[in-house]
């Protein structure tokens, strides 16, 4: 049996928004497939060709979406420990050598945004950061080099 994906209730939003999108865009797709559908052999068929080519990528997450959404188990606030670090954490970091302060949300891989702070529990940061408490120091290694960051606090969102 496959295993749960944990999200957020944000992340499970998103996900049911992008789903309801794209049912509106599977009807437009195939209205646009009917509308373009060749009437000889000969001829272009390129604006057919191309809605064909998005229908079968709409069909396509469409099914990934509802897989994601029959096994997501939403990720209840309470259920965030202020002691460690844990998937839904918002964390407060300080890249010690830049002095950088960051605030990172982990979420599951599905979930990861990292231009907006939302990054993977299997990252690199995220697997150092799991399981760290306030005053940690975690050591990850990035294309750049070993960065260190200091874990300052531990909140829910």
């Amino acid at each position: 049996m496959p295993k749960d994906i944990v999200l957020t209730a944000e992340g499970y939003q998103r996900f049911e928004a992008e789903l309801a999108r794209l049912t509106v865009t599977r009807q437009e797709v195939r209205d646009r497939i009917r509308d373009t559908k060749p009437t000889s052999d000969e001829g272009d068929d390129a604006a057919y060709d191309s809605a064909r080519i998005e229908q079968a990528f709409v069909e396509g997450r469409i099914q990934e979406l509802r897989e994601i959404l029959t096994r997501a188990r939403i990720l209840n606030e309470e259920e965030i420990s202020l002691d460690e670090v844990q998937i839904g954490a918002q964390v407060r970091v300080t890249n010690l050598a830049a002095g950088r302060e960051l605030r990172l949300r982990l979420v599951s891989p599905l979930e990861a945004a990292p231009d907006l702070g939302r990054i993977s529990t299997e990252s690199p940061v995220g697997v150092a950061l799991i399981g760290r408490r306030p005053g940690d120091v975690v050591a990850v290694t990035a294309p750049a080099g070993v960065v260190q960051y200091r874990v300052d606090e531990i909140g829910r969102s």
